[in-house]
């Protein structure tokens, strides 16, 4: 089923097929009852429809609504099409029956400080972030990030998203820059049962090749095993790229996959099922009940067999055996042999007369990739609370040691593959007590050397300052790497972090972090 233009009371409804629901009926009842609850024909809600509403010809009719609703969708024959719980998806100031984030068009901003309303907005120092009026894709208008060489900003959802494992997620969203290399990054961050963080995905990061006229950027992810919430967090001209200029989004949705987003057009070409279970075989046999299924046994899988409909059909590994690539009937992620564990998931579609392994996402949440670039993993570690330490790294034509300095944050990972690229981005938020030198270092494990190091001359005591560091390694392991970020002064002081004089700054929302990303290569 589909709703088009579902903004201004407006909705359209189309089946699983893509047609048009003529003669459907919605019907609204109070949350959690089967109690009808009036909508209206009008935005000042003094007219009710009927309950249930019927669709014209076209699909469509006329709905606003006030609260939240339990919607039930039949078609003209009373036959159940979809059902949707405690929604509202007239309202710009809550998520739809697609939109999992709020005011994704950043249109509501109640409390006039120019930020939008249901987002956390950062900006970097000396960068601004803002509502632009004057510019934008999708209704009045348009989130503008600046950067005059140290960062615009980022937001991220100030809401928890509730989403399930195996689950795919579409993002959707309309961007431009002032210039093509200012670095614009968007990424869900990952939380589990306890809302505790696990991991990140990173879905859009370009330095290179940003649009420069208004463009929609399509991604999609699939929830890793552990994950329960989530939250998106956009970036608007990086603080690792120095180039100045500005960038705008508008239109986010991020929405339950698979669906297809073309001119205002949303379509969601499958229902997840669960069906039977598959018993490994050189040649596979799905199942037929359903595009979900658990996938027991031990043999080796090399073939499957054609069935009605071209996927995407869902696995989860119940046993370990190993799929075997071959270029032209079965190709998976890397173009070579993959060997499960409990728990693994994968999507397989079918391109002709091939299939083809579209995702393999491990237990862990890790992902194998297919093409040289792709990110495998992304993990971050933000910190916000004040910290502070007195070990000093000196500033000369040595290279700082593990012993100097103080370790403000860690973050470790796991690479997939010794021959992947690490990317590690740290930004610490800093003073000092006395006039110095700040430096900060990047160390890895219990190596003595550090892997990249980077200064800032402060002329007075206690001016924050904001330290940047980019590195690229070989990862050169499969086993887990342990890296630290360390600062200090060259001279006798007293260094805070995320903070002035020993005392935490922004109310422990400081923008600290230590990202790590593995590439395939």
């Amino acid at each position: 089923m589909a709703i088009l233009n579902f903004e201004g009371g407006k909705v359209q409804i189309l089946d699983s097929s893509g047609n048009v629901l003529d003669g459907g009926k919605m019907a609204f009842y109070e949350v959690g009852t089967t109690t009808d609850k009036d909508t209206f024909t009008t935005s000042s809600l003094s007219t009710a429809n009927p309950n249930p509403v019927i669709l014209d010809a076209s699909g469509r009719a006329t709905v606003w609504m006030s609260g939240n609703y339990d919607v039930i969708i039949n078609d003209k024959n009373d036959v159940l099409v979809y059902s949707f719980d405690n929604t509202n998806f007239t309202s710009s100031a809550s998520s739809n029956l697609f939109n999992l984030v709020i005011n994704g068009s950043f249109e509501t901003n109640d409390d006039g400080d120019n930020f939008p309303d249901s987002w956390i907005t950062t900006e970097y120092s000396g960068g601004t972030a803002s509502l632009d009026t004057s510019d934008q894709q999708h209704a009045k208008q348009s989130l503008k990030f600046v950067s005059t060489g140290s960062g615009g900003g980022y937001i991220t959802s100030s809401s928890f998203i509730e989403v399930s494992e195996l689950t795919d997620l579409g993002l959707h969203f309309y961007l431009k820059s002032s210039d093509a290399g200012v670095r614009n990054l968007v990424q869900i961050l990952w939380y589990d049962k306890s809302k505790v963080p696990i991991s990140t995905s990173i879905l859009y990061d370009d330095s290179t090749t940003n649009p420069t006229s208004w463009t929609l950027k399509s991604s999609s992810v699939t929830v890793p095993s552990t994950a329960r919430f989530a939250k998106l967090e956009m970036y608007g001209c990086h603080s690792s790229d120095p180039t100045s200029g500005s960038t705008w989004f508008d239109d986010v949705i991020l929405s339950v996959s698979p669906l297809l987003y073309t001119e205002n057009v949303f379509t969601a070409t499958n229902y997840l099922t669960v069906g039977s279970d598959v018993v490994t075989a050189a040649t596979v046999t799905l199942a037929t009940d359903g595009n979900i299924s658990h996938w027991t046994g031990t043999t080796t899988v090399a073939d499957i067999t054609h069935i009605t409909g071209d996927g995407p059909f869902y696995g989860i590994a119940d046993a370990i055996f190993t799929f075997t690539h071959a270029a032209g009937v079965l190709e998976l992620p890397g173009k070579a042999d993959i060997t499960t564990a409990v728990d693994d998931r994968f999507t397989l579609v079918q391109d002709g007369t091939t299939w083809v392994m579209t995702e393999f996402t491990k237990s862990d949440g890790s992902s194998i990739s297919s093409n040289t670039g792709d990110i495998v993993q992304s993990v971050i570690t933000t910190y916000g609370t004040v910290a502070t330490g007195t070990t000093t790294i000196p500033w000369d034509n040595t290279i700082p040691q593990s012993s100097e300095g103080v370790v403000f944050m860690t973050r470790t990972i796991t690479p997939t593959s010794e021959t992947n690229k690490l990317i590690i981005d740290m930004q610490l938020e800093l003073a000092n007590s006395a006039i110095v030198v700040q430096i900060i270092a990047l160390f890895q494990d219990s190596i003595g050397d550090c892997l990249a190091a980077h200064s800032m001359y402060s002329n007075t005591a206690d001016t924050p300052l904001t330290l940047n560091l980019h590195f690229e390694m070989v990862a050169g392991t499969t086993s887990e790497i342990t890296f630290k970020a360390k600062s200090g002064g060259h001279l006798s002081g007293t260094t805070t972090f995320n903070g002035q004089s020993g005392t935490v700054k922004f109310g422990g929302k400081a923008g600290s972090y230590l990202k790590v990303v593995e590439e395939k290569v």
